[in-house]
């Protein structure tokens, strides 16, 4: 029982911290929460959260008049059949305009040369009615109603961007603008996840790769967007 005291103390001390770390976690998810609605009823926004069954914890702020949408998609882990898979969160807000009638323009940080155009190749060949279905539920319907047919467009002079439209949209809109708002949003760790900005016939939207998660973070990115929006308006 002696040469077993250490053993059941040193347990007893990884379970205490644990609990400990567990409590702490709580204690700042429930001060996070807290302030989303502080902070949703000084935007004049609504606030909602939502947890779907072996899906993310989703936080939404939106405002209806405005035509304004913006959601927290949480970082997630499933387990299924012993495995476990993560599921990477995002941040996305929707607005009602600008709008491009008709089309879709959609901005990232500059790729490597060609992989824009070998991508909408390749997304060419999944142009069918199911395809568009289920690569709109990855990709988003905005994307997955334009299929094969956005192409690489020429970015304008000294703008860091990879632009893939349906139609070239420079005469549209000030790409060194989308320029300026890309790159003050946080970027994700992994460099796949590029921050995107599209121009739909629904309206502007911004996608981070990051789900933000402090107060700061979501109000940040949300006046971010709407600068965004009212220099494309002029």
């Amino acid at each position: 029982m002696t040469d077993a005291l250490p053993v059941l103390l040193f347990i007893a001390a990884v379970m205490v911290g644990v609990g400990v770390l567990i409590w702490r976690s709580q204690q700042i998810e429930k001060r996070r929460r807290a302030a989303y609605q502080v902070f949703a009823d000084q935007r004049g926004l609504t606030y909602t959260q939502s947890k779907a069954r072996g899906g993310p914890t989703v936080f939404t702020f939106a405002d209806g008049a405005r035509g304004l949408t913006l959601t927290v998609t949480r970082s997630y882990s499933k387990s299924s059949n012993g495995k476990s898979r993560s599921s990477p969160g995002h941040t996305k807000i929707q607005m009602a305009d600008p709008r491009l009638p008709g089309g879709i323009a959609l901005y990232t940080p500059e790729m490597a040369a060609g992989v824009a155009d070998a991508a909408s190749k390749v997304m060419g060949i999944f142009d069918n009615s199911l395809s568009k279905m289920l690569l709109g539920k990855l990709l988003g319907d905005d994307i997955g109603a334009y299929l094969g047919e956005m192409h690489d467009q020429p970015a304008p002079e000294g703008v860091a961007l990879t632009i893939m439209a349906t139609v070239n949209p420079n005469p549209l809109f000030d790409a060194r603008l989308i320029e300026h708002a890309l790159s003050e949003i946080p970027a994700a760790r992994n460099a796949e996840r590029k921050t995107m900005v599209l121009i739909t016939e629904n309206g502007l939207q911004i996608r981070a790769g990051r789900d933000f998660r402090e107060v700061a973070e979501i109000e940040r990115f949300l006046d971010i967007a709407q600068t965004l929006q009212a220099a494309l308006r002029r």
